[in-house]
């Protein structure tokens, strides 16, 4: 029996056993290799702005939001006490009537300024021309003390000598007292410069109340008042006025509508939230930043704002659904991937303990690193 047919099959077997071997050894080393495989993916987003401008209107009922209308007074009064001051003499006045006797032929012209007298010596000089008609009804002519004084007082008919000189048939007579002539003395008089002061001082307290009071009945809600406050001054006593002391009051009105901020803005962060794109989502840091103007307040509560919300989004990825996406891909496929779901991404891929030309297998073992670049300053 011949060895050699014995001797090639035993050599097919060791070779068989041998490749055998070698197989095993190669996928337990590709096996140990794909389960050490990692891979580490940084992804730097860089955020979308997003802004939106609305209009909204607040009312009592059927608007975007809730007002409230409130009514504000308030009551500012003072005493001030009057200063006593000179009072300057004044001279007596009254109407006196010249005459002609025997008549004067064409009438005659008394000169403004022509003296006459009382009975006691005073003196009264005419106001203006007094013209004495040939016949007929004389006019009356005003004259007043030559000096101020009480002592101008005089009864009617005692004015009757004419002092300047006028022809001798020119006579005259007051027709009716002469009066108003006063003594210089001093009193408590109302002075226009401190009924001014007063006013001035009690309208801006008035104010001042006014905006607490509003903010107070407001409380913890933004208001706006439905035009200027309205003031209304009153004095028991005009300037010139003789008293010991007189009261100035300050009336101020003013209606609010107040109304919640928060609702406000609200609706300007719903508005914003409708213009984010399909897949994306708002982030919370820089949270979304909501501003608004009012623009028109009417009394009966009316309020029309307009008002803007800007806000960050990027793409609303879930690591581990992106992460079942990119497992075994090669490393070009896995930045395309990543491109399409999460625009103007910058990707670092990084793999250990080896450079492989694929991502792992495992999708738990593709650790995913997502931040957020900062926002360009505007």
């Amino acid at each position: 029996m011949s060895l050699k047919p014995q001797l090639d099959q035993d050599g097919r077997r060791l070779l068989r056993a041998y490749l055998l071997g070698v197989t095993i050894v190669l996928v337990a080393a590709l096996g140990s290799l794909l389960y050490m495989e990692r891979a580490t993916v940084k992804l730097s987003v860089e955020p979308r702005r997003l802004e939106s401008d609305l209009t909204l209107t607040g009312g009592a009922t059927g608007s975007d939001f809730n007002t409230r209308v409130f009514d504000n007074k308030v009551v500012e009064t003072s005493k001030v006490a009057t200063n006593a001051l000179p009072i300057p003499a004044t001279s007596a006045v009254g109407d006196a009537a010249f005459t002609c006797s025997p008549n004067c032929p064409g009438g005659y012209s008394v000169p403004a300024g022509t003296i006459v007298a009382s009975t006691d010596g005073v003196q009264y000089k005419s106001q203006s021309i007094d013209n004495i008609p040939a016949a007929g009804p004389v006019p009356n002519v005003v004259i007043k003390a030559v000096i101020a004084g009480a002592t101008g007082n005089t009864g009617a008919g005692t004015v009757t000598t004419v002092v300047s000189a006028l022809p001798s048939n020119v006579h005259v007579i007051n027709v009716g007292p002469i009066s108003g002539g006063a003594d210089g003395r001093k009193a408590h008089v109302v002075e226009q410069s401190a009924l001014d002061a007063t006013r001035q001082t009690l309208s801006i307290k008035a104010l001042t109340d006014l905006a607490a009071q509003v903010q107070a009945n407001a409380g913890a809600l933004t208001y706006a008042t439905a035009g200027s406050p309205v003031l209304v001054v009153a004095s028991d006593y005009l300037a010139g006025d003789e008293t010991p002391a007189f009261t100035v009051s300050v009336t101020g009105t003013v209606r609010a509508v107040a109304f919640a901020s928060s609702d406000a803005e609200a609706l300007l962060r719903t508005a914003l939230n409708n213009k984010v794109p399909a897949g994306f989502k708002l982030i919370d840091e820089p949270p979304v930043r909501a501003t608004y103007t009012i623009e028109a307040v009417s009394p009966t509560g009316q309020v029309t704002i307009t008002g803007s919300s800007v806000g960050y989004a990027v793409p609303n990825v879930s690591t581990h659904t992106l992460a079942m996406q990119l497992r075994g891909t090669s490393l070009g496929e896995a930045r395309n991937r990543i491109q399409h779901r999460m625009p103007n991404t910058t990707v670092d891929i990084r793999i250990t303990p080896v450079t492989l030309p694929w991502l792992p297998m495992f999708a738990d073992h593709i650790s995913l690193d997502v931040s957020v670049l900062p926002i360009p300053l505007s």
